[in-house]
């Protein structure tokens, strides 16, 4: 099972999904008449990964040496780094704009998709093996940007060289996917906020890790 909007997110999990209306945490993967390919689904069992870090498991995603630090870093910064356009859904408040991008990790393809969720800043980013059709509009990164790293993950990486890195996950599915979380509340000019991360990695039965995601939200 996946989610494919906030809001079947909220129908599946009731009460749990609360965490995740902040932003939208659930993804839908669809391919348009133009070939384009929308960020993958996120599994609905990400919303039983109770916060088990206080301090964020993730670190900014890196591109070689720039780093794309979520909340703060621009989509379109990405996209011109990328040479990609940018798409968009939906409006106002329910908008989502993403890049997608094709990349080399150690000689392999990789797909990447930079989103922002109701904000100008990326909010998520996701990889996946594999390269996008001719006609997806799709950018590309240059040598100088690679490897890619999604909070010290990327696929084709073995998912027990990540956990004696960042710690045991909070959740893990039967899918074999497994999930990173974190909350922190503090407190900025006298404004409380609350800061959510969620870190995901999908890998087979022997261990290797083929999706990735890494997304944050600060309300």
């Amino acid at each position: 099972m996946t989610c494919t909007s906030p809001a079947s997110c909220i129908m599946a999990a009731g009460a749990t999904a609360l965490m995740l209306v902040f932003g939208s945490a659930c993804a839908q993967e669809s391919s348009e008449n133009d070939g384009t390919q929308a960020p993958f689904s996120y599994p609905a069992t990400l919303l039983h990964a109770r916060s088990t870090y206080t301090v964020s498991p993730a670190t900014p995603v890196l591109l070689g040496n720039t780093v794309v630090v979520l909340e703060q870093s621009r989509l379109s910064d990405v996209a011109a780094i990328a040479r990609a356009p940018v798409h968009e859904e939906g409006s106002g408040k329910n908008a989502r704009r993403w890049v997608c991008v094709q990349a080399q990790n150690n000689s392999k393809p990789v797909k990447l998709w930079f989103i922002a969720s109701g904000q100008d800043t990326v909010t998520e980013v996701q990889m996946r093996p594999g390269t996008f059709a001719q006609n997806a509009r799709c950018g590309a990164l240059t040598d100088h940007f690679e490897p890619v790293f999604l909070s010290h993950i990327a696929s084709g990486m073995n998912i027990d060289s990540v956990t004696s890195d960042i710690g045991p996950a909070s959740l893990r599915d039967a899918r074999g996917w497994r999930f990173w979380v974190s909350r922190r509340t503090y407190e900025y000019y006298e404004e409380s906020f609350t800061e959510y991360v969620w870190v995901g990695a999908l890998a087979d039965e022997k261990g290797v890790i083929s999706d990735v995601f890494t997304t944050q939200i600060t309300r």
